[in-house]
C-alpha cells in the first residue's frame, strides 16, 4: 500500500556482518540473500542463503567460511555459491561448491587449494576458456610469489585445475611477481 513493512526477519550468530549479495539462485522469482557474518576477529565466518517464501525466510545453506563468492559455474541461469575455508587436516585451504539441484542447494565434493585460506590476495570470476566459468583466486605463494587456484567444472564437478592430478590437467600458474589475472583483451577470458 505504498509504504515499506516488514514481511521477513532472520537472526544468527555473529557481532558484524561481512558481506551480504542477492543473487538468483533457486530459480523462483527474485533474488535469494547470500549473507555472511563475522563470528569473531579470527579468519572464520558464517555464511547463510536464504529465500523468501510465503511464510518468511527459509535458509537454504549454513556453512563457516573464509572467503565466498557466487558465480554460474554451470552456466544454467542460478548462481553457484562457492565457499573457501581452512581444512583441519591440511595447512591448505579448501573449496565447496553449493549448486541448486533436485529442488535444493546441494553441495558438491570439496577440492584443496594450493595455499592456506589466509594468503588470498585477490578473486576474480570470467571464463577459463570459451564455455567455460571459473573463479580465479590469487593467493601469496612463498616469499614474493603468487598462485593462482582456478576453480570449475568438470564433467559436473568442482575441479581445481591447477591441483588437477587425476585428470592430469594441471596447470601452472605460480609467478615470481604480483601480476594477477585479469582479461586484457576484453575478449570475456580471463
Amino acid at each position: 500500500d505504498g509504504q515499506y513493512a516488514q514481511v521477513a526477519s532472520a537472526s544468527g550468530a555473529g557481532y558484524g556482518f561481512d558481506r551480504v549479495q542477492y543473487a538468483e539462485i533457486d530459480g523462483s522469482a527474485g533474488y535469494e540473500i547470500v549473507v555472511g557474518r563475522q563470528l569473531s576477529e579470527q579468519v572464520t565466518q558464517t555464511l547463510s542463503v536464504y529465500s523468501l517464501t510465503e511464510t518468511g525466510l527459509t535458509e537454504l545453506v549454513n556453512a563457516n567460511y573464509s572467503q565466498f563468492l557466487t558465480v554460474d559455474l554451470d552456466e544454467n541461469g542460478y548462481r553457484d555459491v562457492v565457499i573457501l575455508h581452512a581444512d583441519g587436516d591440511s595447512p591448505n585451504g579448501v573449496a565447496e561448491c553449493y549448486r541448486w539441484t533436485d529442488g535444493q542447494l546441494l553441495r558438491d565434493r570439496e577440492v584443496r587449494m594450493s595455499t592456506p585460506v589466509t594468503a588470498i590476495k585477490r578473486i576474480i570470476t570470467g571464463q577459463m576458456c570459451q564455455g567455460v566459468p571459473a573463479a580465479f583466486v590469487a593467493s601469496e605463494y612463498g616469499e614474493g610469489s603468487i598462485i593462482t587456484d582456478i576453480f570449475a567444472l568438470l564433467d559436473g564437478t568442482l575441479t581445481n585445475f591447477t591441483l588437477s592430478e587425476s585428470t592430469d590437467t594441471g596447470v601452472k600458474t605460480v609467478r615470481d611477481y604480483y601480476v594477477y589475472s585479469c582479461d586484457i583483451d576484453a575478449d570475456g577470458l580471463i
